[in-house]
C-alpha cells in the first residue's frame, strides 16, 4: 500500500514538473527573487560603497525573507491552484476513479505531490539567502543560528500553508483563475485591512496573518500585524484553516461526478 501511494505521489509531482510554466514560475518567484535582490545590492555596493553598504547582514537578510514571503506566497498559490484542478481540467480524474482508486487517496496524493514539488524551490531560495547574508556581510552583523532557523521555518510554513489553502479552494471551485484571484486579494489586501480594525479586538487572532506574524520570534519581521498570540494558538489557527480548506476540497472531490 505504501509503495502504491508513493507511486501516486510521484505521478502528481511529475504532472507539475512536466509543465514548464509551473517550473519557471516556481523558480523565478522563489530562487530568482532572492538572487536578483542580493545581486542588485552587491552591484550597488561595489559601484558606490560610500552610499550603499554590504549586501549581506541581518537587515538585508530580513528584507530578503520579507520579499520571499510576499512573492513566494504568490508562487505557492499559483502552484496550489494548478495542482487542485489539473486532473479535472485534463480529464484524467475520470480515468483515475474508473481504475478503482480511492478518491481520498487521489486527493491526498495531490496534496503531498504539490507540497513536495514546491518545497525544493523554497529551500534553495533560503539557502541562497543564507549564503549571501553570511558571505557578503562585510562589517555588518549577521543573524544568529536561531534567527536563521526561525525565519526559515516561518517562510516554509507560510508558503506551504498558502499552497494548501489554494489547493483546497481550487479543488472546491475547480477554477485556477478564481482561486488565484480570491487568495491574492485575501492575502495582500483584505486580511490586512480586517486585522487593522481594532474594534474586532481578540477576534483578530483567528486570522492567519496574526498567526503567521506571531510565529516570528523577532516580533517584527516581514509579517505585519498589530497584535500577536502564543505559539501554540498560532499553530492551531493555521492548522484549522488548513483543515477547513482541504476538507471543503475533499468533500467536492468525493461528491463530484467522474
Amino acid at each position: 500500500m505504501f509503495w502504491y501511494t508513493k507511486k501516486m505521489i510521484g505521478a502528481e509531482i511529475l504532472k507539475l514538473r512536466k509543465n514548464k510554466g509551473q517550473v519557471i514560475t516556481a523558480s523565478l518567484l522563489t530562487v530568482g527573487v532572492v538572487v536578483i535582490y542580493f545581486a542588485v545590492l552587491e552591484i550597488l555596493h561595489l559601484t558606490n560603497p560610500a552610499s550603499h553598504g554590504p549586501a549581506g547582514g541581518s537587515s538585508n537578510f530580513k528584507n530578503a525573507i520579507s520579499l520571499l514571503l510576499f512573492i513566494g506566497s504568490a508562487a505557492s498559490i499559483i502552484i496550489g491552484a494548478r495542482a487542485g484542478t489539473i486532473d479535472e481540467s485534463s480529464g484524467v480524474f475520470r480515468d483515475l476513479v474508473s481504475s478503482g482508486r480511492s478518491r481520498m487517496v487521489i486527493y491526498g496524493a495531490r496534496i503531498a505531490g504539490a507540497a513536495l514539488f514546491f518545497l525544493p524551490f523554497v529551500l534553495l531560495a533560503l539557502l541562497v539567502a543564507w549564503f549571501a547574508t553570511s558571505v557578503l556581510h562585510g562589517t555588518l552583523p549577521t543573524p544568529t543560528a536561531s534567527g536563521y532557523l526561525n525565519n526559515f521555518a516561518v517562510t516554509i510554513g507560510v508558503t506551504v500553508f498558502n499552497l494548501i489553502m489554494a489547493l483546497g479552494i481550487a479543488s472546491l471551485t475547480l477554477s485556477r483563475s478564481i482561486t488565484v484571484g480570491i487568495l491574492l486579494v485575501w492575502i495582500l489586501f483584505a486580511q490586512r485591512l480586517i486585522v487593522s480594525i481594532t474594534y474586532l479586538g481578540g477576534a483578530r487572532k483567528a486570522f492567519p496573518l496574526v498567526a503567521e506574524h506571531s510565529l516570528n520570534l523577532s516580533g517584527r519581521g516581514p509579517l505585519n500585524a498589530p497584535i500577536t498570540e502564543g505559539t501554540l494558538a498560532a499553530v492551531a489557527v493555521l492548522v484549522i484553516w488548513s483543515v477547513v480548506s482541504l476538507g471543503a476540497g475533499a468533500l467536492r472531490t468525493i461528491k463530484m461526478d467522474a
